[in-house]
């Protein structure tokens, strides 16, 4: 079989980013282009355990307005395959989001995806369909992108929330911070031989270099 490497990603929309959003793109696009370094590199010293193909790099996201439809531009450009989950049936996403600009992204966006998953969120319980699609990303992805601002939770659904249910289940994460000054770092319950669930525990923690990087994706194949 090939070897596929899938990230996904969790973050705030928009509105909670604000001025945040034009520091975003050079740290993501640094990030993704590492991960598939490392990727690639892995699969030079295993290939013995993979089909002769190069390595496939799939990107999953809700495409929300915001951090989810810059890191899928940026996944496309970098030549990643976009796979896309959805709450609900997708007219009725689209016409959920922000304004016109992230409507015509969102339609751009699915122009060019692979696959779509479309959820069968139900009117009235909408909250449970977009923690569904949190859920649905984490259980789709090697890796989590989580472009958060490092708070708890404040609701069900939201990035917090994601990340912690990520992080809980042994997903791989990589946290995007919000602060310009701050560099993305590495969260996993396995760095440590005791395995670790709290995101605030030391132990789950790493800086995103190679290095660090190498471990978590040997870790992931292992």
């Amino acid at each position: 079989m090939p070897f596929v490497l899938s990230v996904g990603v969790t973050g705030h929309r928009a509105d909670v980013l604000g001025s945040t959003v034009a520091g975003l793109e050079p740290m993501l696009r640094g990030l993704l282009a590492l991960i598939e370094e490392t990727g690639a590199a892995l699969l030079e010293r295993e290939q013995a355990c993979f089909a002769e193909a190069p390595l496939r790099r799939r990107f999953v996201s809700p495409i929300a307005d915001g951090a989810d439809q810059l890191a899928a531009e940026i996944a496309l450009d970098l030549g990643w395959e976009l796979q896309v989950v959805l709450p609900f049936e997708r007219s009725r996403y689209r016409a959920s989001l922000a304004n016109a600009g992230a409507r015509n992204q969102f339609d751009a966006l699915i122009e060019r995806a692979t696959c779509v998953l479309e959820l069968p969120g139900t009117e009235g319980r909408e909250l449970d369909a977009y923690v569904m699609t949190g859920r649905a990303t984490v259980a789709h992805c090697d890796i989590l992108i989580a472009v958060w601002d490092g708070l708890p939770p404040r609701g069900r659904g939201g990035t917090g929330e994601v990340v912690h249910l990520a992080l809980t289940r042994g997903t791989a994460i990589a946290h995007v911070p919000l602060e310009p000054s701050a560099p993305p770092r590495l969260l996993w319950a396995a760095f440590d031989p005791t395995v670790l669930t709290l995101a605030d525990d030391p132990g789950v923690e790493r800086p995103a270099d190679r290095a660090n990087l190498d471990i978590m994706v040997r870790g992931l194949l292992m």
